[in-house]
């Protein structure tokens, strides 16, 4: 196995890494590799994507950072012996790259990437080709060799983080103006939904979570924002194509008895119409006759009278249930893309089984073509 060769690492928090087969070697030879995992490596490459781009890049860039270090891994002794030269420490210093003499021990020791700022990337993807010349200059040419392949890394990273960067701002702006305009509507559609379930024996589950949150928004926006739209669109408007699609910024979930389920929806679908609400049609995902078992419910759109759409779902007391609590963990498994294919199929069956004991509402053949 080369150094670079990907190696999948399951830590202790049930996370699944993709890391250089150098990183198993250097992380074996710690101490307290769970500690290490568990409380700097996976907050690391799992926490930086809302995260302030003056200290640290964001999580698109997280396995070009792998990468780099790895590259400064395999050239570190190397390095270091040169750095031993006062000589050559001395003509660094004098050629203003004390930044590099002083941040190298950051950048080569893979326990210290959590302290590796974008500032110090920057550097070596601006400057590290002038630190390579010196070294070359004092007869280092191996070392030389090495912090070119190290720069070569770190322009990687900073060609990648700008453009990652700038579609984080911009799609956290319309993720503002998305929740901004729900929350003019929010509390009329609320105060219309939990009357109407008062007279239909329904009950509205999650009025605190009406509102999606800014962080929760701006990563769906920003995962379903598809490189190939930025090519042929610009990112502007593949922006703006997602935002269109975001139907769930305002969300509500009505539940019903089995017995009481059918009617309660079409009284409900009436009385909203009656108000002036719209059903979107061709967008509805009918559980209960669609998919392959994994999730039964009826999930639809809804436009208020002055346009702003939210979802509605409509679930029975125990597909709720089974929705928020029960399947919680195994919808997280089954959506998440870093997950095995044979375990996603694993949560989806456990899924599909558990649906299988719930009570079918009643007359819910009337429910086909909703």
């Amino acid at each position: 196995m080369l150094p670079l060769s990907p190696v999948r690492v399951v830590t202790f928090g049930g996370d699944i890494l993709t890391v250089p087969a150098i990183y198993v070697k250097y992380l074996s030879d710690k101490e307290n590799l769970k500690e290490y995992f568990t409380d700097v490596l996976v907050p690391y490459l799992n926490g930086l994507g809302l995260a302030s781009a003056s200290k640290v890049l964001i999580t698109g860039t997280s396995p070009k950072l792998i990468q780099l270090l790895a590259v400064a891994e395999l050239g570190k002794s190397t390095i270091d012996l040169a750095l031993d030269d006062p000589k050559l420490k001395k003509s660094l210093l004098d050629n203003d790259h004390g930044w590099f003499v002083e941040n190298w021990p950051k950048i080569s020791i893979a326990f210290d990437i959590t302290t590796l700022s974008a500032d110090v990337i920057t550097s070596l993807a601006k400057r590290g080709d002038e630190v390579a010349e010196v070294l070359a200059d004092s007869g280092k040419k191996e070392a030389s060799e090495h912090v070119r392949k190290v720069s070569e890394e770190a322009r990687k990273i900073t060609g990648e983080a700008l453009q990652v960067n700038r579609k984080l701002e911009l799609v956290t702006k319309e993720a503002k103006r998305l929740i901004n305009e729900a929350s003019k509507e929010v509390n009329i559609v609320k105060s219309d939904l939990i009357h109407l379930a008062s007279i239909t024996e329904g009950e509205v589950q999650g009025l605190e979570y009406a509102l999606k949150t800014e962080e929760s928004l701006v990563r769906k926006m920003y995962d379903r924002t598809l490189s190939k739209d930025i090519e042929i669109l610009g990112l502007e408007n593949a922006i703006s194509k997602t935002s269109l699609r975001m139907n769930d910024v305002m969300r509500f979930t009505i539940t019903f008895n089995p017995n009481k389920y059918v009617d309660g929806y079409f009284e409900v679908l009436n009385t909203l119409k009656s108000k002036g609400y719209k059903k979107i049609e061709g967008v509805s995902y009918n559980a209960w006759f669609q998919g392959d078992g994994s999730y039964r419910g009826l999930n639809t759109t809804f436009e208020t009278p002055s346009g702003q759409q939210f979802e509605f779902q409509f679930h029975t007391d125990e597909t709720f249930k089974l929705k928020k609590s029960d399947n919680h963990e195994l919808y997280e498994i089954a959506r998440a893309a870093d997950t095995p294919e044979a375990e996603k199929l694993l949560a989806q069956e456990q899924m599909k089984k558990s649906y299988e004991t719930i009570s079918l509402p009643r007359n819910i053949e009337k429910m086909s073509n909703e």
